[in-house]
């Protein structure tokens, strides 16, 4: 079977269709895209079709889909950004490689906040659009959830967890992002008061003990959500250096 080591040229003419879609070229975009570099590898035998290690069991007609997500998960030099784009397609069968992807991510004993940032930071970046953000979001607390079951004692649903996720990246760009439309930054007692009463489990002093928490969580540490942001904080530091050097 072939493999990327075996054909390095075709890996990168693929890494490039994946790394550098031009979404100001329509033409472009389409030939130049995460979803069509996939193809493409497949097409070459550069995504060898895997079966899952026990007790995970996948019905057979979804091997493939597998390979893809453990191909997504492990292979060096994808932008994240890209994965981003490619997992949130709103085909049926990419839902499924997203929900195989985050199955391939352990989350186990890790608070909400710091099993967000390992997401953000080590695996995916998140799209521009809520929609396509909603759909990382619904799949990851599925999978924090499976993780730790202990933890349906405070969120109650998915749907629960998930806007607590949202919270956390709002919050996250208010205090941080370049464009957030707000004059002042959103203050500790203003994420209580509108997050309290979000529904999950617990008393109004308890949930307003959790939700300062996670306001302190997020001002000591800044997500990094996407692309552009780390290329610009790169950018900055590279500037930072030249000027001291």
């Amino acid at each position: 079977m072939n493999d990327i080591q075996g054909q390095p040229d075709l890996f990168l003419e693929g890494l490039t269709l994946f790394n550098s879609p031009d979404p100001n070229n329509l033409q472009s975009y389409y030939d130049r895209s995460p979803r069509n570099a996939i193809k493409f590898w497949m097409e070459h035998g550069l995504i060898p079709q895997l079966t899952p290690p026990s007790p995970t069991t996948i019905p057979d007609e979804h091997l493939t889909l597998y390979s893809i997500a453990f191909f997504l998960h492990s292979t060096p030099g994808l932008k994240r950004t890209s994965k981003g784009i490619y997992l949130t397609d709103p085909s049926d069968e990419i839902k499924q490689v997203r929900q195989y992807f985050m199955s391939l991510i352990n989350l186990e004993s890790k608070d909400v906040f710091e099993a967000l940032c390992e997401l953000a930071e080590h695996h995916l970046m998140f799209p521009g659009e809520a929609s396509k953000i909603d759909k990382l979001l619904e799949a990851f607390a599925e999978r924090y959830l499976e993780c730790n079951p202990a933890a349906m004692n405070q969120f109650k649903s998915e749907d629960c967890l998930v806007n607590v996720l949202f919270a956390i990246l709002f919050l996250n760009q208010e205090l941080y992002g370049s464009k957030t439309k707000r004059p002042t930054k959103r203050t500790r007692t203003e994420f209580i008061l509108t997050y309290r009463d979000l529904g999950i489990g617990g008393s109004k002093d308890a949930n307003s003990a959790y939700f300062g928490e996670l306001y302190d969580k997020v001002k000591g540490r800044r997500i990094i959500i996407w692309e552009e942001e780390r290329e610009r904080i790169d950018d900055e530091q590279e500037t930072t250096w030249c000027r001291l050097f």
